[in-house]
């Protein structure tokens, strides 16, 4: 069986591009990957990131990156 490889770069991309499954692959320690560096090294960014908004703008980051679709919390508007 050859192996597609732009097949493969669109799944990996697809997979890491998930916060949810960074997270996972970030908490598989001492098992052996490709990609659990880079996943560890990616979520330390996002967290530390996401740590130094104001709470309007975390709110708004969670939403965009962070839940599933049918998890998003209403945001409200404060004047």
């Amino acid at each position: 069986m050859e192996v597609d490889n732009t097949e493969t770069a669109k799944r990996a991309y697809h997979f890491l591009k998930s916060y949810k499954s960074l997270k996972k692959l970030a908490n598989l320690r001492d098992t052996p990957g490709t990609f659990e560096t880079k996943a560890i090294e990616m979520v330390k960014m996002i967290d530390s990131y996401s740590s130094s908004l104001d709470e309007k703008k975390r709110g708004i980051f969670y939403n965009l990156f962070i839940v599933a679709q049918k998890q998003k919390h209403t945001l409200k508007e404060t004047l």
